[in-house]
């Protein structure tokens, strides 16, 4: 399954009504979406562009950055990543290039990098005989609350008067 076929599986469940679109890469792998839902809006930044209009960008249902973060500066890249997951998606998918074996890129990115981020591996494709992953985030399935957590447990009226 290449990138294309990947997010196309992913947008059928998603079904959002406001894409953002970071890099060139990604304009292409949203046509057949769009074709279909015309209704939907779309918003396309070059990754050049970037941080510069990261300031005034609104609250969208899918954010989809391809060919970005690796064209950038390790903590500016930590940085975009970090805000568009906590405030500008509501899920957010990142197509990146894994390993260090990327000749032309100004940073390199592990597994490990991504899930420290609280991205999850969603799918792995390979381009010229190496990896592309495709990781995401959903603030709805982020973490699973445990079943301790709830009021149950935060207080023990029985032990209120020992000492």
């Amino acid at each position: 399954m290449d990138c294309a076929e990947s997010l196309q599986d992913l947008l059928g469940g998603l079904n959002p009504d406001s894409i953002l679109v970071l890099g060139s890469l990604g304009e292409h792998l949203i046509d057949d979406y769009i074709a279909k839902h015309s209704s939907c809006v779309v918003e396309y930044i070059e990754a050049e562009q970037v941080l510069a209009r990261l300031e005034g960008l609104a609250r969208y249902d899918l954010v989809l950055v391809s060919y970005v973060i690796e064209l950038m500066e390790r903590h500016d890249a930590i940085h975009l990543i970090a805000r568009l997951r906590d405030i500008h998606a509501r899920r957010l998918v990142l197509f990146v290039p894994i390993g260090d074996d990327w000749p032309d890129l100004v940073s390199h990115w592990s597994k490990r990098d991504l899930l420290g981020l609280g991205l999850v591996q969603m799918a792995e494709n390979k381009a010229l005989g190496r990896a592309i992953h495709i990781y995401g985030y959903d603030i709805l399935t982020y973490k699973i609350r445990p079943d301790w957590l709830n009021s149950r447990f935060w207080a023990n009226p029985q032990l209120f008067d020992k000492r």
